[in-house]
């Protein structure tokens, strides 16, 4: 089985009839899941198994009922066994069962509990991507009981950006695309053949053009070690895929320069598809900066109608 399998199983065969038994007045009040590592993305496998993976799972109550009894329900908790159906849990906490509120734990990983009013507020921290990373692992998430639908509504209201900060990552990726391809790698390093450099522009535009992918298509982006998992399950995969597999294996220099070339003409496409791209390609003599210009543009003037 793979971990999520294991999980939930753990969860309906041990944790519920724990819980009935223990905290009955709880049963109808409390959300259960699995929300972190690989198994949730079903990306799991052998490998996976040394560390946060097992049967395991997170129980959330409500505010008010985890101030008066969530100390007692974690403790309670410890009894779980460490091993079920044959799979016994790896991880770094004490116990296999996290106990939180919904608030506490969306507070904990995204710094807040509730959608920000402010569309600059979705984005901090994402100069490291940490809390990108939060927020895609929501999505893809799984419930195992939520009968108030607590957690469910509030993971529907964060499952996206809003417009103006979904515009703002779309501009981080697209200047990545273009400053590590179009410009730096085709324009300079391709003359100078240094090959170090050469081989770190070349791995942050492949990152670049995965994330502005997942962004395009409106989705968050994971941690980068599961970023070429996510975006192949992506539309845009089935484009960029082949060609970037070829560019990451290196090779002579000129096919690598066709390589770029030929992902950058597909980017400017998808944001044409996407109403993103310029209309005048003559402001710079880089299309896709002549985009990202134009994307700048409609954020400030779009950002100006939002203060109005």
């Amino acid at each position: 089985m793979n971990g999520i399998e294991v999980a939930h199983r753990f969860f309906a065969e041990w944790g519920l009839p724990f819980l009935q038994e223990h905290f009955p007045e709880l049963v109808d009040r409390t959300a259960a899941g699995l929300f972190r590592g690989s198994q949730v993305l079903g990306a799991d496998d052998e490998l996976s198994r040394d560390h946060g993976w097992g049967p395991m799972f997170l129980l959330l109550l409500t505010e008010e009922e985890y101030a008066a009894q969530g100390q007692a329900v974690a403790q309670a908790m410890e009894a779980a066994p460490q091993e079920w159906l044959g799979y016994r849990y790896c991880g770094g906490l004490t116990t296999n069962v996290e106990v939180s509120s919904v608030d506490r734990y969306l507070e904990h990983w995204l710094g807040f509990a509730r959608p920000p009013a402010q569309w600059q507020q979705w984005l901090g921290g994402t100069s490291s991507g940490v809390r990108e990373y939060e927020l895609y692992l929501i999505r893809p998430g799984h419930v195992f009981s939520d009968p108030l639908g607590e957690f469910s509504a509030r993971r529907a209201a964060l499952a996206q950006y809003p417009r103006l900060a979904s515009l703002q990552r779309v501009s981080d990726e697209l200047f990545n695309v273009w400053h590590f391809g179009q410009y730096n790698f085709l324009h300079r390093l391709l003359i100078r053949q240094d090959q170090l450099a050469l081989q770190m522009a070349q791995g942050h535009f492949i990152e670049a053009v995965l994330r502005l992918c997942l962004l395009l298509e409106g989705d968050y982006t994971p941690y980068w070690k599961w970023l070429a998992f996510a975006f192949r399950k992506c539309p845009s995969a089935a484009w960029l895929d082949d060609p970037l597999g070829q560019l990451s294996q290196g090779g002579e220099l000129k096919k690598q320069e066709e390589l770029v070339r030929e992902v950058c003409a597909v980017i400017h496409k998808m944001l044409e598809a996407a109403g993103l791209a310029s209309e005048d390609l003559s402001v710079h003599p880089h299309p896709l900066m002549c985009d990202l210009i134009a994307l700048r543009q409609r954020i400030e003037h779009e950002q100006a109608i939002a203060r109005e």
